[in-house]
């Protein structure tokens, strides 16, 4: 996995391609839990940047980023907190709703990939309504009259 290190744009409009990074791993952890919002603290947004993205920054950065991204209505934030018995405030992790920017942008991705798919001819699962074995039938490797690569025939007899 190659690593990179994102310096921060100092853009008014756009955010850069690093801090849009964000709102993708936003994305895909509200779409996990199925909500319409997520509550990653900051240490496991910066683990899922290193993971998926090859992103590595500080704390600070992605705090830059993360009011960048508030400022322009791509992310919306709430900072979570109760006061215990003792009348003390704890702080939880804050929770990140998506503008429609960021849905926007989101979208454009999702277009962006079924044309491309489009002009390379390519079929994606989406498109087959059928069941998985006929879609899986297309392909030589996964047929069991095929001899060249079906991973799942023997080769020979050993008696």
């Amino acid at each position: 996995m190659i690593l990179r290190r994102c310096k921060l744009k100092h853009s008014k409009r756009i955010p850069n391609g690093c801090s849009l990074a964000v709102v993708e791993t936003l994305f895909k952890v509200i779409d996990k839990h199925g909500r319409n919002y997520c509550t990653p603290s900051q240490k496991r947004i910066l683990e899922l940047l290193r993971t998926y993205h090859g992103i590595v920054i500080a704390r600070s950065t992605l705090n830059l980023w993360l009011n960048l991204l508030e400022k322009e209505h791509w992310v919306k934030r709430y900072r979570r907190h109760y006061k215990n018995s003792c009348g003390k405030p704890v702080w939880l992790s804050t929770a990140y709703y998506l503008q429609q920017k960021a849905i926007n942008y989101l979208n454009s991705l999702v277009n962006w990939a079924k044309k491309a798919l489009r002009l390379s001819r390519v079929r994606f699962y989406g498109q087959y309504k059928s069941n998985t074995n006929k879609i899986m039938s297309q392909f030589s490797f996964f047929t069991p009259s095929s001899t060249t690569l079906n991973p799942f025939k023997e080769v020979g007899s050993l008696h």
